[in-house]
């Protein structure tokens, strides 16, 4: 068909060329006079012209790419700093740590890591509270351990550690360079050091062999076998030891990770640590204002403040700033916060520094409704407690929300006159149920800020080793909480058993109670127990 035959001859022109142009996330290239006069440039979204040439080309033509990655964890590394600055009043440098602190390592140890960079996943906390780590080394060989490929060596290295297993090598020439690793092989840069010590390579040869071992390249790794191999002879190692140390070092092409890049991260996890250790209070407020917008994050650092002593404040329409901040020994809600007001919450502060704090609910609703405060905002800052320093309780509030845009529709031609002052007064409504004001401020906040009733034992929780139901990981675990409810019903046979919802301050989770545990634990399983 010649439609058919004018198809396979266009596709056919098109096979194998480039779909798109992509580009690189964080490289840069260095040349010593202007890139135009050496390679081909294309402009970009952004403010840096492209090169169409590739990494690879651009490398061959002897131009340095370099990788600058940037952290979000810098930022909120910043944050902490310049809020431990504000507390103490004197300069704290996260550079000048010191690396052995016992408080830290204990932090660690503990598994207690959400929020700490590269150390958060549950399975990074396990293998935490499995190692114990005593020294920044530790930390290192985890950064660089903790992968897909070198995951299998975590074994090797913990029982060596702790002395379970014998540290053995190849020659006894490889100690002053595995020791440090207790015997494993683990970062690029000890292969470098290898072939120096044993194959004679200059640092520049070396570099050759680590980079054919990290990218794999099989024609490179067989030439540098025979250099490697007779470099080592050449010193007076038998051949069978190079050989065999050789096999070994390609095998390790498998996980090899870059030693400089592993260290660079441990610190920025440690120096975490530390200010979590250290300063709790500076860390959660930079973590709960860095989680903006992820309501599970939100959650789950709100919880773990308020598990480690410190109170969670709801928002202020006369305390708040636009983010979340430290009140005394508590953290204060940021208005930014609260969903729906977002962008509002900048007229809120800007009025009050200008005109003064809020008398009362009325006097907000006057000043600001006229400048364009949309009501969801203002339904919201109620029900999440924005007016509780002042009178009337929220249902009353909410329920007069009607009666404030009235008057100000009223009273607004009449605003800067001085000619009214009367105020209104507030609907009579039924206060709303604790349960209910924390269904509300979950709602709004992503956590509550009225005391959960689970509260009052939470000592009792922690001595029991119980997790956090926002932690829980997998389907058994040991939790505190109350029973929020409880339904009944009956297996076929027609034995009573339930299901029941425990709450503690950190989330919900339904448990089943199957006959065997019904029987004998169905007063303890009531609606309102602790359990």
């Amino acid at each position: 068909v010649p439609d058919g035959k004018q198809w396979l001859d266009i596709a056919q022109t098109l096979e194998g060329l480039p779909r798109h142009t992509s580009i690189h996330a964080a490289g840069v290239i260095i040349s010593p006079e202007p890139l135009v006069r050496q390679v081909p440039l294309q402009p970009s979204h952004g403010e840096w012209p492209l090169t169409q040439y590739a990494m690879g080309s651009l490398e061959a033509l002897g131009l340095l790419k370099m990788d600058f990655l940037g952290l979000r964890t810098l930022t909120l590394l910043g944050q902490m700093v310049r809020l431990i600055e504000r507390q103490t009043g004197k300069p704290f440098d996260v550079r000048r740590v010191p690396l052995d602190d016992e408080k830290t390592y204990a932090l660690l140890s503990a598994g207690e890591t959400n929020g700490i960079f590269q150390l958060e996943s549950s399975g990074m906390k396990r293998l935490l509270a499995e190692l114990r780590p005593s020294e920044l080394e530790d930390l290192v060989a985890v950064n660089a351990l903790y992968r897909p490929g070198p995951m299998d060596m975590i074994p090797a290295y913990i029982r060596r550690k702790r002395g379970d297993e014998a540290i053995s090598y190849i020659h006894p020439d490889l100690e002053p360079i595995l020791a440090p690793t207790y015997g494993v092989l683990i970062y690029q840069e000890q292969i470098m050091q290898i072939a120096a010590r044993m194959a004679g390579f200059s640092l520049g040869q070396a570099d050759v062999l680590r980079r054919a071992v990290a990218k794999k390249e099989k024609a490179r790794l067989a030439e540098q076998r025979e250099a490697f191999v007779a470099g080592c002879t050449a010193n007076g190692y038998p051949k069978e030891v190079a050989e065999e140390l050789y096999r070994h070092i390609v095998r390790f092409a498998d996980y090899g990770f870059n030693r400089s890049h592993a260290v660079s991260y441990a610190l920025l996890s440690y120096a975490m640590a530390y200010i979590k250790a250290h300063y709790p209070l500076c860390f959660y407020v930079a973590m709960l204002s860095g989680a903006s917008g992820d309501r599970e994050k939100t959650a789950l650092y709100a919880s773990e403040a308020a598990q480690k002593g410190i109170p969670l404040l709801p928002p202020s329409v006369n305390r708040s700033g636009y983010r979340f901040a430290i009140e005394g020994k508590a953290i204060r809600t940021g208005l930014a916060a609260v969903k729906h007001v977002g962008t509002a919450a900048r007229l809120i502060i800007e009025e009050r520094r200008e005109r003064g704090p809020f008398a009362d609910f009325f006097d907000f609703a006057i000043r600001l409704l006229p400048k364009g405060l949309p009501r969801p905002a203002l339904e919201a800052l109620v029900l999440a407690g924005a007016f509780d320093e002042m009178d009337g309780e929220r249902a009353s509030l909410l329920a007069s929300i009607d009666v404030a845009v009235e008057h100000v529709q009223l009273v607004g031609p009449y605003l800067n006159t001085g000619g009214l002052s009367l105020k209104p007064k507030y609907m009579d409504a039924p206060p709303l149920p604790p349960d209910e004001r924390r269904k509300q401020e979950k709602e709004l906040l992503g956590f509550a800020v009225t005391p959960h009733p689970a509260a009052v034992c939470r000592p009792l929780f922690q001595a029991a080793r119980a997790v956090p139901i926002a932690e829980m990981h997998g389907s058994a675990a040991v939790v505190g909480g109350y029973v929020a409810k409880q339904r009944k019903t009956r297996t076929k046979r027609g034995e009573e058993m339930a299901f029941v919802t425990i709450s503690d301050e950190s989330g919900d989770v339904e448990a089943v109670a199957f006959p065997s545990i019904y029987a004998r634990a169905s007063d303890e399983l009531a609606e309102g127990n602790f359990v």
